[in-house]
């Protein structure tokens, strides 16, 4: 199928799986780490303390999200998305308001299980339930707005950080996400219910076998792939992280070096869509 009839007859789903990746930005490190140089004035935090603090917070959300991820099985993508996007506005919220160093780790935590973590999650999901044939076009797709967030909200946040305080673009953040409420459950009025077809769609994984979380764990191949897995992501979310530093190391203004951020999404789109030939879009989680 041409992917312009597939993103037609599509649309609503894969509409709904790209608002849910780009909702994720803000809770992505390249969105929130725009903010560390204030943050760490703010509350005299050094580099070490903001980079504990943000560690914290991110072990501690990736922990719940084992737990947490499962309510995808149970709970439609239409009723789940909002409680996450709601969820993850109060966390801006909360950002916006901060009153004291000790909440920080509690809205950091927010922050990234419900935006890096539920709303990137949900989307994947999503897409992988609600497509079979065309799985890989959909995720694709979804991904998308992935990449326009890293790409373009930084260096928007940036410029309007000239104009406004840092705490009034976590309102702003906080409006976007409840502007996307409505915008979500428009999409999904009529989800997908892919339960109906799960005895005629099951697809079995490897060995032709459903695997459990435990057998995973247990198997070899599992730990050998670690490394590629965590690898690039670990990369890029400690570069996103250091952002300001690198910026004041160089002596760049840091909306020089977020203004770099378009170039590296479309040069990773680029070669992506050079090396297969087709719509393939590689959105490595901060």
């Amino acid at each position: 199928m041409p992917i312009l009839q597939f993103f037609r007859q599509n649309s609503a789903w894969l509409g709904a799986g790209a608002l849910l990746a780009f909702m994720s930005s803000f809770g992505q490190t390249f969105f929130i780490s725009i903010f560390s140089g204030h943050i760490r004035a703010e509350f005299g935090l050094s580099h070490a303390a903001w980079g504990g603090v943000y560690s914290l917070g991110t072990t501690a959300s990736a922990i719940v999200m084992v737990w947490l991820g499962t309510l995808s099985d149970v709970i439609r993508t239409r009723v789940l998305g909002l409680f996450v996007l709601s969820g993850l506005m109060g966390a801006t919220l909360v950002m916006a308001n901060l009153s004291h160093v000790f909440y920080l780790p509690f809205a950091i935590f927010a922050l990234r299980l419900l935006g890096q973590g539920m709303c990137s999650h949900l989307a994947v999901v999503a897409m992988s339930r609600w497509f079979v044939a065309n799985r890989g076009r959909a995720l694709s797709i979804a991904g998308l707005g992935y990449s326009f967030g890293e790409a373009f909200l930084p260096v928007l946040f940036v410029f309007l950080m000239g104009f406004v305080s840092w705490r009034s673009l976590w309102f702003v953040a906080a409006g976007v996400l409840l502007l996307s409420l409505p915008v979500l459950f428009r999409l999904l009025r009529q989800e997908r219910t892919p339960q109906s077809m799960a005895e005629d769609n099951s697809s079995l994984g490897m060995d032709a076998q459903h695997w459990t979380r435990g057998a995973v764990i247990r198997h070899p191949l599992f730990w050998c792939m670690m490394p590629a897995l965590l690898g690039p992501s670990a990369f890029n979310t400690a570069f996103f992280f250091q952002q300001v530093h690198f910026a004041a190391v160089k002596g760049w203004d840091h909306l020089s070096l977020v203004s770099f951020f378009p170039l590296y999404t479309g040069a990773r789109f680029w070669r992506c869509w050079h090396r297969v030939g087709r719509l393939i879009v590689l959105a490595p989680q901060g």
